[in-house]
């Protein structure tokens, strides 16, 4: 269990999600997504790129309800230091265009199979 808020860890974790989701050890996954959420400040870059990560897992075990709310969550926290940094300008305008556009395709896959089971 997580403690305190602490982005170091947050991130931590996340990248240890990011590791067994290659791997497609998609439990694993989940559970550091997760602890990275719980480590995270609220409205934080960490925050909302854990729950974008979540939906991938959520979506992979075909879990298109949970996978809009965790897209939801992501695009609600996702602060606008996201999109304002200028480490380089061009690299971030077309990695948030990348990370929308997933989350976007994403959502629409889930609104069409949950349609199916209607």
């Amino acid at each position: 269990s997580v403690s305190t808020k602490d982005s170091f860890k947050a991130k931590d974790f996340r990248q240890k999600g990011n590791d067994y989701f290659v791997k497609k050890k998609l439990a694993r996954a989940s559970w550091f997504y997760r602890a990275s959420i719980a480590a995270s400040p609220v409205n934080s870059e960490e925050f909302a790129l854990a729950y974008g990560n979540l939906s991938a897992v959520l979506f992979e075990l075909n879990d298109y309800h949970q996978t809009i709310q965790s897209i939801q969550f992501a695009e609600a926290n996702n602060p606008d230091a996201l999109k304002l940094k200028f480490v380089s300008l061009t690299f971030l305008m077309i990695f948030d265009q990348l990370f929308d556009c997933r989350l976007i395709f994403r959502r629409a896959v889930c609104y069409q199979k949950l349609k199916q089971f209607e």
